[in-house]
C-alpha cells in the first residue's frame, strides 16, 4: 500500500524539497526501529497501516507548505491511529532540540502503558541512533543532549503544567473526556500555533451529535479554525473483507446505496483514496459488513454504522440516544474526579483494614473517592461480571467486570468503588469486608446468572438487603434462604432499577441537583454518557463500553432506599419500640442530620465548599 502513497509523492503533489529529512524518514524510520502488535496480538514491524497513512499524508503535507500541523482526526474502530500518534509525538522530540510533546489519553491507566512501550520502542533503536535518557519522576521520556521531553498523561488528571511552549500535542478518544473544555482551554495556550515545527493531532471515535467532539468537528467542516479535519471510513481497511461468491447484481439496496457513499467518498477525497487504493468497495468487504451486522449485531445495521462509520453523520448516530437525561450526564462528568487513595482491604487481627496498594499491578483494588466518616452510614450495591465480552462484534473485545459501590447515605456521594476482574465467590468476600470496613454497611449483589456463588459467600453477613420485604435483624444469617437475598434483575426490574436512578439523580425545579447523588467516580461517569437507548427501546450500554460500574451504583442507590437507617452515634436501629423524637433531639445537638432517623434524604444537605465545582 506504501507504494500507492510514494507514487502520489513522485506525482509531484507533495513537494518534497520543503521537507525536513525527520518528516521524510518517519515512517521509514518506525518500520526500521520499532515493532507493534497487530490485531492478532503478535508483536510485527511497525509499517504503518492504510488509515495511519493518511494521517502521516496529512502531517508531511502541512510540513511541506511551512505549516504547523494542525490534525483532527474522526476515526473508525481499531484502526491504530492512537498507536501513530504517540510514535509520531516520540519521534519528535528525539529527532529535534528544546521540544515538548504531550500524549493525553482518555483513561487514568493509560499513561504506564503508553510509557511502557515508548520505553521499549527506545529500547529498540539501533544503539548509534538512540538518544540517551535521563531519569524521571514523571511519566515521561527525557532526552537530556537534546533538552527534550515527552509527556504522558491521563484526561482523568490533572491537566500537566508544561511551563513554557508545547510543539508537539497529541489527544486521544477525546469524546470520552470528562471535562474537555477545560482541559483545552489550559493546553491551547501553550500550543505555538505559528511555529512551522508544531504538530498536534486530536483523535477520537464519535458518540452523539451534541457533544464536545462533535462540537470540534463541526468547527472544521465549518472552516477558518485552521485545523484539517480527517474522517477515516471502515472501508479503506483492507483487514475488514470476507472470502465471498457474492457478486454486485446481489446487493440490497442499502448495500447498493453504500457503494455509491464510498464512491462519492473517494471523488471528494482523492489523495486518500491514492495512498489507500481504494477503488470502490468490493463484494468481499459486503460480504464482512453482512457478517458482522448479522452475527454479533443482531441484524441492526445502525448500530455497526456507528462502530464502522461510513460517513461523518453515521460516527455521532450514537447507536441509539442517551438513556440517561443529558442534564445527569453533563454534572456528573462536572463533579468526577480522581481517587484520594487506593487500597486493598484485608483482615488484620480480627479488624478490616485498607493496605495502600500499587494500581500499576493490575489487580482489583478499592478506589477512595471521599474520606471515610464516623459516624456516618453507608450502602454498597455490587455487580456481578458473567463473563460476556463487551463487543459482541469482537472476539478479542474486553471481557466485563465486578463492581461493588459504596454511597454515603448522608450525601448521596459516590465514596469508593472496586473494580476489575474477579471470581464471584471472591467478589462476595470482598462485599463482606466492604461492610464491615464501612461501618457494618448495608449490602446487596445484583443477582444473575453468577449471583448464587456470591449469595453463598455474603450469606452470613448480618445487614444484607432483602428481595421482598423489610429486614428482620433477629433471624439468624444462616437461616434465610438465598432466593430471599439481594436485587435480582428481570426485564420489568431493570427498568425499576433504572427508573430509580433518574429519579435520585435527575435536578428538580428550584433545587437543581441538591439531595441528588453527587457523582465523584469518573468511571461512573463515563459508563453513563454511553448507556443508550437503542433503536429497539432497551437501554443497555454502548458496544464496546461497559455499565458494571453504573448498575453497582444503581444498586447500591436500592440499598439506600429499601434498608433502614441507623442513628450513627447511638448505635440504634429503627424499629417499633425505637425513640424516634429523643434520637432525633441527640442527632441536632450532636450535629448529625436529624434525617439519618428519617429514613429520607434532606435536599439541603450541604456537601462543602470543595465539592460545588
Amino acid at each position: 500500500m506504501w507504494l500507492s502513497a510514494l507514487a502520489v509523492i513522485l506525482a509531484g503533489l507533495l513537494p518534497v524539497g520543503k521537507l525536513s529529512v525527520y518528516d521524510l524518514d518517519f515512517s521509514a524510520y518506525a518500520l526500521h526501529a520499532w515493532t507493534v502488535h497487530n490485531k492478532a496480538g503478535e508483536r510485527v514491524v511497525f509499517d504503518l497501516n492504510v488509515p495511519q497513512q493518511i494521517v502521516d499524508w496529512e502531517v508531511r503535507s502541512a510540513r511541506a507548505d511551512g505549516r504547523p500541523a494542525l490534525v483532527k482526526v474522526l476515526k473508525s474502530r481499531r484502526q491504530g491511529i492512537s498507536t501513530y500518534c504517540c510514535a509520531r509525538m516520540q519521534h519528535l522530540v528525539q529527532t529535534g532540540a528544546g521540544l515538548t510533546a504531550l500524549s493525553m489519553g482518555d483513561k487514568a491507566d493509560l499513561p504506564r502503558q503508553w510509557l511502557r512501550r515508548a520505553q521499549a520502542w527506545h529500547s529498540q533503536q539501533p544503539p548509534t541512533e538512540r538518544p540517551a535518557v535521563a531519569a524521571s519522576n514523571a511519566v515521561e521520556l527525557y532526552f537530556a543532549a537534546e533538552q527534550s521531553r515527552y509527556f504522558i498523561a491521563s484526561a482523568e488528571g490533572k491537566t500537566p503544567g508544561m511551563g513554557g511552549s508545547v510543539e508537539g500535542l497529541h489527544c486521544s478518544e477525546v469524546e470520552n473526556y470528562l471535562a474537555p473544555g477545560k482541559m483545552f482551554a489550559d493546553l491551547m495556550p501553550a500550543l505555538p500555533m505559528e511555529n512551522p515545527r508544531t504538530l498536534a493531532i486530536l483523535e477520537s471515535t464519535g458518540e452523539m451529535e451534541g457533544s464536545y467532539w462533535h462540537e470540534v468537528v463541526l468547527a472544521s467542516i465549518e472552516g477558518g479554525d485552521g485545523w484539517k479535519l480527517v474522517f477515516l471510513p471502515w472501508f479503506i481497511s483492507p483487514e475488514y473483507a470476507r472470502e465471498t461468491k457474492l457478486a454486485p447484481a446481489d446487493y440490497t439496496a442499502e448495500e447498493r446505496a453504500l457503494v455509491e457513499t464510498a464512491r462519492e467518498w473517494a471523488k471528494a477525497n482523492k489523495v486518500h483514496a491514492a495512498i489507500a487504493d481504494f477503488r470502490g468497495i468490493r463484494p468481499e468487504q459486503v460480504a464482512w459488513r453482512r457478517y458482522i451486522i448479522t452475527t454479533f449485531y443482531r441484524g441492526d445495521a445502525e448500530v455497526f454504522a456507528c462502530r464502522y462509520p461510513a460517513t461523518i453523520a453515521e460516527a455521532f448516530l450514537g447507536v441509539g440516544t442517551l438513556a440517561l437525561p443529558q442534564a445527569i450526564v453533563k454534572r456528573h462528568k462536572a463533579t468526577a474526579r480522581l481517587p484520594i487513595e487506593r487500597f486493598t482491604l484485608e483482615e488484620i487481627g480480627g479488624k478490616i483494614v485498607a493496605v495502600p496498594c500499587d494500581p500499576e499491578d493490575g489487580l482489583p483494588h478499592w478506589r477512595l473517592y471521599e474520606p471515610v466518616v464516623t459516624p456516618c452510614e453507608y450502602a454498597i450495591g455490587a455487580d456481578v461480571a458473567e463473563g460476556a465480552v463487551s463487543d459482541l462484534s469482537d472476539e478479542r473485545s474486553e471481557r466485563d467486570y465486578s463492581a461493588i459501590a459504596v454511597l454515603n447515605r448522608r450525601t448521596l456521594a459516590t465514596s469508593a468503588l472496586f473494580h476489575g476482574r474477579i471470581e464471584p465467590d471472591k467478589l462476595g468476600v470482598e462485599m463482606v469486608k466492604a461492610g464491615r470496613y464501612w461501618g457494618e454497611a448495608w449490602i446487596a449483589p445484583e443477582v444473575n446468572a453468577a449471583g448464587m456463588a456470591i449469595l453463598a459467600a455474603i450469606r452470613s453477613y448480618q445487614r444484607v438487603m432483602p428481595r421482598d420485604g423489610p429486614p428482620d435483624l433477629d433471624v439468624t444469617p444462616d437461616s434465610r434462604p438465598l432466593d430471599r437475598l439481594g436485587w435480582r434483575t428481570t426485564s420489568t426490574t431493570r427498568d425499576l432499577l433504572i427508573d430509580a436512578y433518574v429519579q435520585d439523580c435527575r435536578p428538580e425545579p428550584g433545587l437543581g441537583f441538591e439531595g441528588k447523588l453527587h457523582c465523584l467516580c469518573p468511571e461512573l461517569a463515563r459508563e453513563e454518557s454511553t448507556f443508550i437507548r437503542t433503536r429497539t427501546g432497551k437501554r443497555e450500554h454502548r458496544p464496546g463500553c461497559h455499565d458494571d460500574v453504573l448498575f453497582a451504583f444503581m444498586v447500591a442507590l436500592q440499598v439506600h432506599r429499601a434498608c433502614p437507617h441507623e442513628h450513627a452515634s447511638l448505635g440504634q436501629v429503627e424499629s417499633e419500640d425505637f425513640d424516634r423524637e429523643g434520637a432525633i433531639a441527640e442527632a441536632e445537638r450532636e450535629g448529625v442530620p436529624p434525617w439519618v432517623i428519617h429514613g429520607g434524604r434532606d435536599p439541603g444537605v450541604d456537601r462543602g465548599e470543595e465539592d460545588e465545582a
